[in-house]
């Protein structure tokens, strides 16, 4: 196939974007509906000596025993369960059925890609891997094959929870979805890497965990690596950063993600 039939074949792709139309919903995001995105799941710790568990980030369920997330978070969680090893971790699915099923898996493994490093101000190769026992769900996560590098300017879906304590103390998660544009970053934060910005006025998308991700009408093309927390605090939105998210392209991981699964 010749270079301009693959421009074509990419540009009707990008079509399928819908023009922004800020409406009262996009400005606030709003909650999931009954079963959407059931691929999309919590990792959390179960904590001792409580019943309480702490949630540690979002991932989205590839395969019945295999869940993407960041390795951000899979090298943390390994430390604290080094720390104390009388806590465990697990994936939370099932929590937009209605009444909510919310069903724990153990967790068995994780990986972190072999060449993720982090600093303060730098992400590199923010991807990981949970192996779990086995989860049924009617739908799992597909990953797109098209590159967020060349959807600049292109409006996507942010997935992800946010999480809250009830009058009891117990653990509230809420899954997400706001309407956000793809947009070069303003400084270098994640390699390889892009960043989002407000399609609207999207304040809830700054409550989102890590792990969340970012989804084109033909799969998931990010993961989220980190937000603006300090922006997200700023009740002037004109004093609000443009940018509010920095996200983990799939793309270059495609390989590397599949060879992991079908091992």
């Amino acid at each position: 196939m010749g270079i301009v039939a693959l421009n074509l074949m990419l540009y009707f792709v990008l079509q399928t974007v819908n023009i922004v139309v800020c409406t009262k919903s996009l400005r606030t995001g709003r909650d999931a509906l009954e079963d959407e995105y059931p691929y999309v799941v919590t990792v959390e710790l179960k904590l001792t000596n409580t019943t309480t568990n702490a949630l540690l980030c979002s991932g989205c369920v590839l395969t019945p025993t295999w869940t993407l997330t960041t390795a951000r978070c899979v090298s943390k969680t390994e430390d604290l369960l080094i720390q104390d090893p009388k806590m465990s971790w697990v994936v939370y699915y099932g929590l937009t059925q209605k009444p909510s099923q919310d069903t724990a898996i153990a967790i068995l493994s994780g990986i972190v890609h072999p060449r993720y490093a982090a600093s303060p101000r730098m992400l590199h190769n923010d991807i990981g891997l949970l192996r779990t026992d086995p989860i049924t769900l009617k739908q799992f996560a597909k990953l797109s094959a098209v590159d967020m590098f060349s959807m600049n300017g292109y409006e996507v879906e942010l997935i992800g929870f946010k999480s809250t304590n009830d009058t009891s103390g117990k653990l509230k998660r809420t899954l997400q979805i706001s309407s956000v544009v793809v947009k070069t970053c303003e400084g270098t934060v994640t390699y390889p890497g892009m960043c989002l910005a407000r399609s609207c006025s999207l304040t809830d998308a700054c409550h989102q965990e890590t792990g969340g991700i970012a989804i084109h009408s033909t799969g998931v093309i990010a993961l989220l690596a980190s937000g603006r927390k300090r922006d997200c605090l700023e009740n002037n939105e004109r004093q609000q950063a443009y940018q509010i998210e920095t996200m983990t392209s799939i793309v270059p991981y495609i390989d590397w993600i599949h060879t992991h699964i079908k091992s």
